[in-house]
């Protein structure tokens, strides 16, 4: 995914930057990690979040860390974000997302 963004945006022309959200405990080799910042992506390593009450071992394994997904709202130093999950095929320019109305926090 990280290569096909780069190939198909300017990221550069769009004042975009590609940033991907690593859990810190999801075994991804140094050397994936090496590769994905060789196609562009800027890593973001961070723990996974904790919630009082919560019992992952109920949790289906595959939905088990989607709670970690509302780290984004703690991630400020940014105007504004594009969140694509992994399963996300992007077949196309996604400039005109950064334009569109409503994009903006006013």
């Amino acid at each position: 995914m990280g290569y096909s963004l780069a190939q198909t945006n300017d990221l550069a022309a769009q004042n975009a930057e590609m940033v991907l959200f690593v859990r810190q405990n999801a075994n991804i080799s140094s050397a994936s990690l090496e590769k994905l910042q060789q196609v562009g992506w800027k890593l973001r390593i961070e723990d996974d979040l904790a919630f009082d009450n919560v019992d992952f071992e109920q949790i289906r394994p595959y939905h088990k860390w989607n709670l970690n997904k509302l780290r984004f709202w703690s991630w400020t130093d940014y105007d504004q974000l594009l969140f694509i999950d992994s399963d996300t095929i992007v077949k196309a320019d996604l400039s005109e997302v950064w334009t569109t109305p409503g994009s903006k926090l006013s």
